[in-house]
């Protein structure tokens, strides 16, 4: 077992070596290219298209517009927590 492990890591590290060729290019007095894909800013939103009324069912409209607002409070919450941790 012993044996199986020291092999292991032998083979591990054998990989670890320096094998890199850099050492034969010259990069005096070259220029270095860097395209950065910066992600958008991070934004918190909700779907508020869903707190339509409709006369036919007002129990049902009444808890859409209570979920309305409700979501709209906690978004509102998220969105501060958000702006102030990107603002450390």
């Amino acid at each position: 077992m012993r044996l199986a492990t020291l092999l292991l890591f032998a083979t591990i590290f054998v990989g670890c070596g320096t094998s890199h060729r850099l050492n034969e290019y010259d990069f005096r007095g070259a220029t270095v290219a860097v395209v950065a894909a910066v992600p958008p800013a991070p934004f918190v939103t909700a779907g508020f298209d869903e707190a339509w009324v409709s006369l036919d069912q007002p129990v049902r409209s009444a808890v859409r517009v209570g979920t309305y607002l409700a979501k709209r409070r906690e978004v509102k919450q998220a969105r501060g927590r958000l702006d102030s941790a990107l603002a450390l």
